[in-house]
């Protein structure tokens, strides 16, 4: 039995309706339980001074925001406003650092941060002849210091300098500067940015909607988050897009009375290669605009670690976030991780880049209330600082400034040997996945999805099995079990065989041989 809370209290302070069945219901849970619940039910109660503030300043400016983040870890998630880090900033500004007693960092006799020597060694192998002792120095303490938790300045301006430069469409161009209001924060990896985004913006009992199709970590973390999962065929078993599924998965939801939906959304896709052409990626656009007001509101949430990577006449070569903006409707906001795993071969580094892009009309002192109260209190409480060093490495790629750390963000810009490298790595990777294709699709038995070369991306292959293999009961992961005894490794996606094309050209024949002799030595098995 819960005693811990006075029920009848707290009920009639916050003025809660049917109060008595309320309170007989908590009665009979345990405090954990019932903690639960009034969470939930009186929010407000479980705020800091600093979050209630917050939540009387946006419900004058910004309404629909503080809408959607009820009943969500972002409504408890304001900074107070005196902690630890408004003094330690205020100390920073006006005391001298041999009289700051207010850090949290160890430091030497000289006021310098205390680095085990022989990890400055390691880092001193990054120093480049050109820069003096003096300024690497200089440059080592600012990375090894705390790092604000939305990201260093100097990386954000970076990174929201190459989001708009992926923007390849012109109309698009016109408008996402006025929806990019704040700038990218560095995440520890997209699995890690699209669970914060969940975290923030879904909440308990929130329907996410998701493709018919393989959806990987997302599954995972939908259930860890109590999330409701919605399959909708918007792209089918067969890597076709049909947008009028989504609108009628849109339908039924408004029609089951919920009044926030998640829209995952990923392209190009994993498994299929499905990236949308730019009149579906128009029309994805009016549907969610068509759809998203103030009693059923939008968060769409763009999964894209594969871009640029994108084939095809008819494919479209802006982020799919981008065509997603919510232009002058409040009641949408859209979400993206981007860049650093996949684009940047950064896989072991865990980095990617959360674009946040919000309607158009919002005040410059709401979104800077946003930023420095709501999402620094978040981040702040999910990882405390920002990865200064992976932030350092990208960013000093990006601009080939070894001092990059130093500089006024407005200084900095993206490198056009940057941008020439990358671009021959898409090329790289269009050859060897048309090369790879050409050998793959001659295997028996196997029906490639996403058949059409016009609008496709990523670089997986995936493959369903046809009818002869589906009716002597042999499975995906049948050929993937069988496969490791032939030399052969690919996965099983739920109906697909997803193959990485990227398979060294020397490679690719003996892979599909054996692949064929997996598949004839299960055929015969059977038989």
């Amino acid at each position: 039995m819960s005693n811990y809370y006075d029920y009848e209290k707290l009920l009639n302070q916050y003025k809660v309706s049917n109060s008595k069945s309320w309170i007989k219901l908590l009665k009979g849970l345990t405090t954990s339980q019932a903690s639960s619940i009034l969470r939930q039910l009186i929010p407000d109660y479980f705020c800091s001074n600093a979050s209630l503030e917050l939540h009387q300043s946006l419900k004058k400016t910004f309404p629909e925001f503080l809408k959607m983040i009820e009943n969500t870890s972002a409504y408890f998630s304001s900074f107070p406003k005196s902690g630890i880090p408004a003094q330690s900033k205020s100390i920073s500004t006006h005391v001298s650092p041999n009289m700051n007693a207010g850090i949290g960092i160890a430091k030497n006799s000289k006021s310098q941060i205390l680095i085990n020597s022989k990890l400055q060694e390691t880092i001193d192998y990054l120093k480049p002849q050109s820069v003096s002792e003096q300024n690497w120095l200089k440059l080592t303490q600012s990375l090894f210091k705390y790092n604000n938790g939305l990201g260093a300045p100097w990386y954000r301006h970076l990174a929201k300098s190459r989001y708009l430069l992926d923007i390849k469409n012109k109309d698009l161009y016109l408008t996402i500067e006025k929806s990019l209001s704040i700038s990218p924060i560095p995440v520890f990896g997209g699995t890690s940015g699209l669970n914060s985004v969940l975290d923030m913006f879904g909440g308990a009992g929130t329907p996410i909607v998701f493709p018919s199709t393989y959806w990987g970590n997302m599954n995972l973390i939908s259930d860890q988050k109590g999330l409701l999962k919605i399959k909708s065929d918007y792209i089918d078993i067969n890597g076709d897009v049909h947008l009028n599924k989504l609108e009628e998965t849109l339908n039924t939801l408004k029609e089951k009375g919920f009044h926030k939906v998640c829209l995952y959304f990923n392209f190009p896709h994993n498994p299929s290669g499905v990236v949308l052409s730019k009149k579906q990626a128009l029309s994805l656009s009016k549907i969610i605009q068509k759809h998203a007001c103030e009693n059923f509101q939008i968060i769409n949430v763009c999964d894209e670690p594969y871009f640029p990577f994108v084939r095809g006449k008819q494919a479209i070569k802006s982020p799919i976030s981008a065509y997603l903006q919510p232009l002058y409707n409040k009641n949408i906001i859209t979400f993206a991780t981007i860049n650093g795993t996949k684009r940047d071969g950064m896989y072991g580094f865990r980095h990617s880049d959360l674009i946040i892009l919000l309607a158009h009309d919002i005040e410059k002192d709401t979104i800077n209330e946003i930023e420095n109260n709501l999402l620094a209190g978040y981040f702040r409480g999910c990882f405390s600082f920002s990865n200064s060093i992976n932030q350092y490495l990208l960013a000093r790629s990006l601009s080939q400034d070894p001092l990059v750390a130093l500089k006024s963000p407005h200084d900095l810009e993206i490198s056009q040997d940057y941008l020439k490298s990358e671009s021959d790595s898409i090329q790289y990777m269009q050859e060897c996945m048309n090369h790879s294709i050409s050998f793959l699709d001659q295997i028996s038995h196997l029906k490639r999805v996403q058949q059409t070369e016009d609008a496709c991306g990523g670089f997986f292959a995936s493959y369903q099995l046809d009818e002869v293999l589906v009716s002597a009961g042999i499975t995906t992961m049948d050929i993937h079990q069988i496969g490791l005894k032939h030399n052969v490794g690919v996965i099983s996606a739920g109906s697909y065989i997803r193959i990485n094309g990227l398979i060294e050209t020397e490679s690719i024949q003996k892979f599909c041989s054996n692949l064929q002799e997996t598949i004839d030595s299960l055929l015969m098995k059977k038989n």
